[in-house]
C-alpha cells in the first residue's frame, strides 16, 4: 500500500542465487566410467582412468571424510576428488581425464573449494579442453560442493578431455569436485543464501542479504510497481557454514525510502574514496577504488587487478529541499575527447532495441551523453559493449520504479563470483520530465552519472570484439532528446 518496504537486515552476506535449483539434477550418464570417482577399496586416481601429477601422484581416491582431507560436503557416493592433501593447504597438482566424445547438451558436475578462476595466476579450477584447447572453466566459491553445468551443444561430436588443477597453496587453495556426467539438461546449483525476499504471486521481486555483521542495517525496496498486490515476507536461511545465519527485524510501509547515509556511488565498485587538498578555485576532487572485496583477488585479469576510477568533482547542491553531495566527472575529462562518432536528436525509441549503425566501430572506450523523455514507456536507455556472443551491459531507467539502473548480467565473464552478474539500481525522481545520463565506457568498466544526483560504477569483462552499442525501451516508446557518442583518447600520452 505505500512507495517503499524498509527493513532492517544483519547476518550472513550470502545472497540470493537466481535461478538456483531444489538440488533435483537432471538424468544424466558419466562421461567415462572413471568420472564418478567410484571403485574399490583403496584405488587411487589413476585406476579409476585419470592422469595425475604433482601432490595428486599415487594418491587414493577421496572419501570425502579421510583423515588428512577436508570433508567434503555435498558429494555423491563414496569418492570424490579433493586436493586439500595432508597437513594446511599446500599440496599441489592436477587430474587430467581419458578422452571421451561429447554426445550431448550439457556437462554437470559438482565443485566446491576456493575460488581461483582459470585466469588467475594459482588456479583451483575445473577445465574442459576440446581439441586441446580450453574452451570452459568452473571455480569453487569458498565453499562445499554445488552443482554447475557447461553448455557443450557447440561441440558435438568432438573430442574432449576434464583437467582438474591445483596450484594454490593459500587461503582455500584446494578444488573438489565429483560426478561429471552427460546431459540433455543444465544441472542448477542450489542456494546457501541467508536472504529476507519479497514475493509477489509466489515469485521473488526483492530480496536483500546481510553484511557479514551482526549489527542490524537498514535496507529499503520500492514496491511503488506492485501497489494493490498481495505479497509475502520470505525469511530464508540455507547456510550451515561461516555467517551462515540472517538477522531480520521492523519490516515496516512508507512513502520514504530510509536510509542511513548518502551514498557517494551505488555501484558495486568504488570503494575507499580519497580527495585532495589545495586544488584551485576550492575544488573538491577524489577517485576511488573500482573494485569489491568480494571479487577482488579473483577478477579475471592479468598481471594486474583492479583500478582507480577517474578523477570527479564533489560539489553540495539541494535538490527537492535536501542538500545532496554529487558528482561529475572533473572538466579535463573531456579534453580525452575525440571527434563525435554518433549524434542523433528527437528520435522515437520503440518497444525493443534499436542496434546503432556507427562506423568505424565505437571501440571500447567512449564518453556519452544522453537525455531521454519516457513517453509511454515503463523503461528505457542505452545498451553498450555488445557482441553477437550475447554479451551486453545495459544503462536504463525504470519509469515505474523512479530507478536508473546498470544490469552487468550479461555482460561478459561472470565466472569467477555468483554475485557478480546482477543488477545495481539508485533512485532518481523523474524531476524534470527528462533522464539525463552521461556515461563513460571503458576497457572493463562502466560508470553512470544520472541527473546529476546519482552515480554508478561497476567492473565489466567483455570480449574485446564487443563494442556495439543500441538503444531500448520497454512498455511502450520513449523519446530519444539527444544522443552523442565520442570515443576516447588513452589517458597515457604514448599509447
Amino acid at each position: 500500500t505505500s512507495k517503499y518496504i524498509n527493513l532492517m537486515v544483519g547476518g550472513g552476506r550470502h545472497p540470493r542465487l537466481p535461478g538456483a535449483g531444489d538440488g533435483t539434477v537432471p538424468a544424466g550418464t558419466l562421461l567415462f566410467p572413471g568420472a564418478g570417482f567410484e571403485g574399490p577399496p583403496n584405488a587411487t586416481y589413476a585406476d579409476l582412468g585419470w592422469t595425475a601429477s604433482g601432490d595428486v601422484v599415487g594418491q587414493k581416491v577421496a572419501a570425502g571424510s579421510d583423515a588428512d582431507r577436508q570433508a567434503a560436503a555435498g558429494k555423491l557416493g563414496s569418492g570424490v576428488f579433493n586436493s586439500l592433501i595432508g597437513a594446511g593447504d599446500v599440496a599441489k597438482g592436477s587430474l587430467t581425464s581419458p578422452t571421451f566424445t561429447i554426445s550431448r547438451d550439457y556437462i554437470n558436475f559438482l565443485i566446491g573449494g576456493g575460488n581461483h578462476p582459470y585466469a588467475s595466476p594459482n588456479p583451483t579450477a575445473v577445465v574442459l579442453k576440446v581439441n586441446g584447447k580450453v574452451v570452459r572453466s568452473a571455480t569453487g566459491a569458498d565453499s562445499e560442493l554445488n552443482w554447475t553445468n557447461w553448455d557443450v551443444r557447440e561441440f558435438a561430436g568432438q573430442q574432449a578431455q576434464i583437467v582438474i588443477i591445483d596450484d594454490n597453496d593459500g587461503a582455500w587453495g584446494h578444488i573438489v569436485a565429483d560426478v561429471f556426467e552427460a546431459s540433455d539438461q543444465p544441472a542448477k546449483p542450489v542456494s546457501d543464501e541467508t536472504t529476507v525476499n519479497l514475493l509477489v504471486n509466489g515469485q521473488v521481486v526483492k530480496s536483500a542479504t546481510g553484511a557479514n555483521a551482526e549489527t542490524l542495517n537498514w535496507r529499503s525496496w520500492n514496491v511503488d510497481a506492485y501497489r494493490g498486490k498481495s505479497a509475502q515476507i520470505q525469511v530464508v536461511d540455507k547456510n550451515t557454514g561461516g555467517w551462515g545465519h540472517i538477522l531480520v527485524d521492523h519490516i515496516v510501509f512508507s512513502d520514504a525510502a530510509k536510509e542511513e547515509a548518502n551514498w557517494l556511488d551505488y555501484g558495486a565498485d568504488f570503494y575507499a574514496a580519497v580527495t585532495w587538498n589545495g586544488i584551485p578555485d576550492g575544488k573538491r576532487i577524489g577517485l576511488g577504488w573500482m573494485s569489491n572485496w568480494d571479487y577482488a583477488g579473483n577478477t579475471p585479469t592479468t598481471p594486474w587487478r583492479s583500478a582507480q576510477t577517474f578523477a570527479r568533482e564533489f560539489t553540495l547542491r539541494t535538490i527537492g529541499g535536501q542538500v545532496r553531495l554529487v558528482q561529475q566527472p572533473v572538466d579535463n575529462f573531456s579534453s580525452l575527447r575525440t571527434k563525435a562518432l554518433y549524434s542523433a536528436q528527437d528520435r522515437s525509441v520503440a518497444t525493443g532495441v534499436q542496434a546503432l549503425a556507427i562506423t568505424p566501430a565505437p571501440g571500447q572506450a567512449l564518453d556519452i551523453v544522453a537525455k531521454f523523455q519516457p513517453g509511454s514507456a515503463t523503461g528505457f536507455g542505452l545498451k553498450v559493449r555488445t557482441g553477437a556472443n550475447g554479451e551486453e551491459t545495459v544503462i536504463g531507467y525504470d519509469a515505474v520504479a523512479g530507478e536508473v539502473y546498470i544490469d552487468r548480467s550479461k555482460s561478459g565473464d561472470a565466472s569467477f563470483n555468483a554475485s557478480f552478474a546482477a543488477r545495481h539500481t539508485a533512485p532518481l525522481p523523474l524531476r524534470t520530465g527528462t533522464v539525463d545520463l552521461r556515461i563513460v565506457v571503458d576497457t572493463s568498466s562502466v560508470m553512470v552519472f544520472a541527473g546529476n544526483e546519482v552515480v554508478l560504477t561497476d567492473q565489466i569483462f567483455p570480449q574485446p570484439s564487443s563494442n556495439g552499442v543500441a538503444l531500448f525501451a520497454v512498455g511502450g516508446a520513449a523519446t530519444l532528446k539527444d544522443l552523442t557518442i565520442w570515443p576516447l583518447k588513452s589517458i597515457w600520452a604514448k599509447r
